[in-house]
């Protein structure tokens, strides 16, 4: 809630000067100014932006519709919104936010299949830590048999079973 709109003289709350170094402050002005998607910029408010992954990139995504530099360190080191960016405003690999993609295994498996459209050996490690997320990277991105994450799906019986219905559909149609 921003209080400086509330109130009936905001200039003499304390912090009003400050009051756009505020990340959801800073965003909020900025979407008052400008309709939604126009590509219009307000650098009076980037650096309060910029300190938030969520702000920065929904910046990008619904006012800019490009890439926003500034925020891009706050971005990267959010597995979600690093992921996000590289899908939706990168439009494809974004090597600079992989150590922030690579936290998290859903985030890891989404940006291999989303934005790779194949192999993400950076995140398959964090990928194995998940036995369900590990067999659908087999089965999604890997396409076959992953003898390295096999230890990990043993761990859940319910994943278990669909890895080794997915490798039985494989072998039948005599893919090794």
């Amino acid at each position: 809630m921003n209080l400086y709109d509330l109130h009936p003289d905001p200039k003499h709350l304390k912090g009003y000067e400050q009051r756009f170094k505020i990340p959801e402050i800073a965003f909020e002005e900025a979407m008052k100014r400008s309709k939604i998607g126009t590509g219009v910029r307000y650098p009076d408010l980037e650096p309060g932006i910029a300190k938030s992954a969520q702000y920065s990139y929904e910046y990008a995504h619904i006012m800019t519709y490009h890439r926003f530099p500034l925020g891009e360190p706050a971005i990267a080191k959010d597995p979600y919104y690093a992921r996000r960016y590289a899908q939706d405003i990168v439009k494809g690999r974004w090597p600079e936010g992989e150590s922030g993609i690579v936290k998290d295994p859903l985030q890891a498996y989404d940006y291999a299949r989303d934005v790779i459209k194949g192999r993400f050996p950076e995140g398959e490690l964090v990928i194995m830590q998940r036995p369900g997320i590990a067999y659908m990277y087999a089965r999604d991105i890997i396409k076959g048999r992953w003898p390295e994450a096999e230890s990990i799906i043993a761990k859940d019986e319910y994943v278990t079973r669909h890895y080794y219905q997915f490798l039985s559909k494989l072998y039948i149609r005599g893919v090794k």
